[in-house]
């Protein structure tokens, strides 16, 4: 994740692969972080542990984990935030990209965990996505029956 956001150019860009990656880093940090809160809140003092998580070392799990947290708050959210000033992004559909990415870093948070900069990322996220964001009416559900018995499920229809 680190050397990912090493690769940043100063702006998104669709044709490069440093913003994907980028992206694709900070999800799969999010997603690290949420697995090292889950194994921490399983496995305490006195409780049995879950199968698999016997061996585990709460202490270098929390250690590693405040390093992502670190790293996601002081390199990943500046570098959203730089890519979405106003003045340097004209395209609407990748502004509305990374502030889905900065409202994710937020995914694991516990309520105690908030202060005054996650929750004004959270906030102006939220309204700018709901401002800018055109959200599909369309339902992909591949339970639900289709109207068309003959067509497949709309996750596996060609176009």
């Amino acid at each position: 994740v680190e050397r990912a956001l090493d690769m940043d150019v100063g702006k998104y860009s669709k044709k490069s692969s440093s913003g994907p990656l980028i992206l694709y880093g900070i999800r799969l940090a999010v997603r690290i972080e949420g697995y090292m809160k889950f194994a921490l809140k399983k496995c305490r003092a006195g409780k049995p542990r879950p199968r698999g998580l016997e061996s585990l070392d709460c202490q270098k799990v929390e250690e590693s984990m405040k390093k992502i947290r670190t790293m996601l708050d002081n390199q990943a959210i500046p570098i959203l935030e730089y890519w979405i000033e106003p003045s340097r992004c004209k395209d609407v559909g990748v502004s509305c990209l990374v502030h889905a990415h900065l409202m994710y870093l937020f995914k694991n948070h516990y309520y105690d965990e908030f202060d005054f900069r996650s929750v004004s990322v959270l906030l102006s996220s939220q309204v700018y996505l709901a401002i800018n964001h055109r959200f599909s009416s369309s339902v992909y559900d591949d339970l639900a029956d289709t109207p068309n018995p003959s067509l497949p499920p709309p996750s596996i229809q060609v176009a």
